[in-house]
């Protein structure tokens, strides 16, 4: 990994989980960055979305990189506002206050 990859890496980008379904119907959640559009990634649980979600990042950074693309950097003095999130997926429990559309927005 490159240098520029692993300083970009370490901007807060803002991660958007959210409950998913996969083709067959079981309930997954899908990741994406909300500042590099289409980054993102699916996992069965949160933690594994955004695990993948980091893999997703370094190669998504990587090719803009390669390209000669800055890639894009959050907003200064972006504000999320928070709200209870509505009903979860059958077998799936959010824990924590979420944004709309039932996201779990944290800084990466």
């Amino acid at each position: 990994m490159t240098s520029a990859t692993e300083q970009y890496l370490r901007v807060p980008y803002t991660v958007i989980i959210v409950p998913d379904y996969y083709a067959g119907g079981q309930v997954c959640y899908l990741a994406r960055v909300a500042e590099l559009p289409g980054c993102e990634s699916h996992g069965d649980t949160p933690e594994e979305a955004r695990a993948n979600l980091r893999d997703a990042m370094e190669l998504y950074i990587r090719s803009l990189l390669e390209d000669g693309i800055e890639p894009p950097l959050p907003a200064e003095g972006t504000t999320v506002t928070w709200r209870v999130a509505g009903e979860a997926p059958a077998g799936a429990s959010i824990v924590r206050p979420v944004a709309p559309a039932s996201a779990v927005l944290t800084p990466m």
